[in-house]
């Protein structure tokens, strides 16, 4: 005989296995939560009935009398859903509910169940915080469906409070950190701030007191050494021109006599230009203490001029000097400058046959400034090295022959008076050195 097979679908379709299906599906979700359920009701048959069926499906029911209770044990216990009777002393179940739904950072569902069906009363159980109502005689499967349905929202409350917790953690992490971060930032700002002061003030030290006051000092003692003498020079070049002028007579041959006088006027003019050279020498060993003022840039032009070149020099120098309005400097740092530059381009032509520097100066209105160009046709300098051509202590020349300083120091200069300057150079064929000045 065969033996048929039950049909799964028309087993599923049977009223009583589907309710019974939908009883153990209902009461496998309050198991697995292991959930603490509380009994609210004075009528012990009732909290019987409905512990036995709490327990029956898993959970945990713990059971109370009164309101007062119920809102006392959910303060101190962890609590996951209450069921509530209305009608209790002590504290009926709508003050209950209201206290329960009142406990700080916790969200408690109450189901309320009671034997009332008044609308008026069931609306005001609502509007004092209950989330469900149950009818009394309670129906088992309804007040599963509904416990579970609160449990489920409960557990979006915890899920979200959970989330809520965290991200508020972070937030306040992250704002720590960014504070932390800020500070750092902050104090790493002020120390840099600081140590570059500190370098650049050391570097300015290094630079123009370790290398520039041995030519200061050089400067200072050769005009003190030279000053002496040349009194006494030019003192005795005025008696001679006057002997000479007043008591020459016919006897003597008027060849020797114009010849005397040009003697006398050369040495004249080579007197007066060691003396110009002198009181520039002063002025560069007094720099650190110059004041700022009016200048006349062109003056400054020929003072450098006039210390670098002189008549046995063997190339030419021809200026261009504009009608150019006065800056506010100090002619012994600007005399400093030029006179660095014009020496490397002095040094530049040496070789050459026919060596030329070219010294211009112009203004421009436009843009208030003043600019100084200077040019030589010497041996240049190769592209690759430009970059370094500012940096302190570098140098093209031999040994013993230059000190790498020159052009460090005529741009700081520069940049002193809030100015620019350029180089740009072609090997074999010569340089310009550009100095742009604010009026």
């Amino acid at each position: 005989m065969q033996t048929s097979q039950p049909n799964n679908t028309e087993t599923m379709t049977d009223p009583v296995i589907k309710k019974m299906h939908n009883h153990v599906h209902w009461a496998k979700d309050i198991q697995q939560k292991g959930l603490n359920i509380l009994i609210t009701d004075d009528d012990p048959m009732s909290r019987t009935v409905l512990s036995g069926f709490i327990a029956q499906s898993g959970a945990k029911a713990h059971e109370v009398d009164n309101g007062q209770a119920a809102v006392e044990y959910c303060q101190s216990n962890p609590v996951d859903l209450v069921l509530m009777d209305l009608d209790m002393p002590k504290m009926n179940g709508f003050d209950a509910t209201h206290e329960i739904k009142r406990i700080k950072d916790q969200f408690i569902p109450v189901i309320v169940v009671t034997t009332y069906e008044d609308e008026t009363i069931l609306t005001k159980a609502q509007a004092y915080g209950a989330d469900d109502i149950v009818s009394k005689p309670v129906s088992h499967e309804l007040l599963l469906s509904k416990i579970n349905a609160m449990i489920r929202l409960k557990y979006l409350y915890d899920r979200e409070k959970s989330l809520v917790l965290h991200l508020e953690q972070k937030i306040k992490e992250r704002d720590i950190a960014n504070h932390r971060l800020l500070k750092m930032h902050n104090d790493l700002k002020r120390l840099v701030e600081i140590k570059t002061n500190q370098l650049r003030q050391k570097d300015i030290e290094l630079l123009e007191m370790d290398r520039i006051t041995s030519l200061y000092s050089l400067a200072g003692g050769m005009a003190h050494e030279i000053n002496n003498p040349l009194g006494f020079i030019k003192s005795s070049l005025d008696n001679l021109k006057k002997l000479v002028m007043g008591q020459w007579n016919d006897t003597h041959n008027l060849q020797d006599f114009e010849k005397a006088i040009r003697m006398i006027m050369r040495m004249d003019k080579g007197v007066k230009r060691i003396v110009n050279i002198i009181n520039i020498l002063k002025d560069l060993s007094n720099v650190s203490r110059a004041r700022h003022g009016p200048l006349d840039v062109n003056n400054s032009i020929r003072n450098a001029i006039e210390v670098v070149h002189s008549d046995e020099s063997n190339y030419d120098i021809q200026m261009a000097l504009g009608k150019i309005p006065p800056i506010n400097s100090s002619p012994e740092e600007i005399n400093l400058c030029l006179m660095n530059i014009i020496t490397n381009a002095r040094d530049a032509v040496a070789e050459k046959e026919s060596g030329i520097i070219s010294i211009k100066s112009f203004y421009y209105a436009d843009n208030q400034t003043i600019v100084i160009q200077i040019t030589d046709n010497g041996i240049g300098m190769p592209e690759k090295i430009m970059p370094r051509v500012f940096d302190p202590f570098f140098t093209t020349k031999p040994v013993g022959k230059g000190t790498g300083v020159g052009l460090t120091l005529a741009e700081r200069i520069v940049k002193r008076h809030d100015g620019h300057i350029y180089l740009t150079s072609k090997e074999g064929q010569g340089t310009t050195v550009t100095v742009v000045l604010p009026v």
